[in-house]
């Protein structure tokens, strides 16, 4: 019983030495830029007459992400992440045909989070860090739409989901604090709406669906644990 007993705290003791890892914390700020091309439906109700239309249309536009990085990279170099940004600015255009929609993030949000499977090799004697990996990203948000500086009278809404390509590097000055590069793309699907009323006299509806690629550069400070 006392072999077994030493068999197995030995074997216990190897497999925790095999999964050791160090957990890290990275608070980041960057660039993103969200693209979209899909097919929008509008439908609109004045007062008993009813409209409907369909058009291609593509968007872009450019916004700054807050976020925080947490994860944990272990001994063999197996990592993984989660990514979470708020973006609290930005502007874009919205076009389909020939008519041309200017869209300005206005004291709105658009929140977006990320799941990263990967692999980190280690370099330099463990002071430069290399990452790539893939996984899972979702995000919502709203955007003002305006044209020649006047806003519509609600917000448009938007969803995505997607496939990321993540690739970063970090370079630690001491053993626990270094700093942080992270570069993504993500390629998925895109939902959005659109929709208010004037009393009772008009109703106007807008959906959109279509692929959408969002690219970031972030950078920010480091901390492993």
């Amino acid at each position: 019983m006392k072999k077994l007993f030493l068999v197995f705290w030995a074997a216990a003791a190897i497999s925790a030495h095999s999964f050791a890892a160090e957990f890290i914390l990275s608070p980041t700020i960057g660039f993103s830029n969200t693209g979209v091309a899909g097919i929008w439906k509008t439908t609109s109700t004045v007062g008993s007459v009813y409209n409907e239309a369909t058009d291609t249309f593509t968007m872009s536009f450019n916004h700054m992400p807050i976020g925080l990085t947490l994860g944990f990279i272990t001994d063999k170099g197996f990592t993984f992440t989660v990514n979470n940004d708020f973006s609290v600015a930005g502007k874009g255009t919205m076009k389909s045909g020939d008519d041309s929609l200017d869209l300005k993030l206005d004291k709105n949000t658009i929140f977006q989070q990320s799941f990263i499977l990967g692999a980190t090799f280690k370099l330099l004697d463990q002071k430069l860090f290399i990452n790539i990996g893939s996984g899972l990203a979702w995000g919502i948000g709203k955007i003002t739409p305006f044209i020649n500086d006047i806003s519509f009278p609600a917000d448009m809404w938007h969803f995505n989901v997607g496939i990321p390509l993540q690739a970063g590097a970090q370079y630690f000055f001491t053993k626990n604090i270094g700093i942080n590069l992270l570069l993504s793309d993500t390629v998925g699907l895109a939902i959005g709406r659109y929709s208010y009323t004037i009393g009772s006299i008009y109703e106007n509806t807008m959906t959109s669906v279509g692929f959408s690629n969002i690219f970031s550069v972030k950078i920010g400070p480091i901390f492993k644990f």
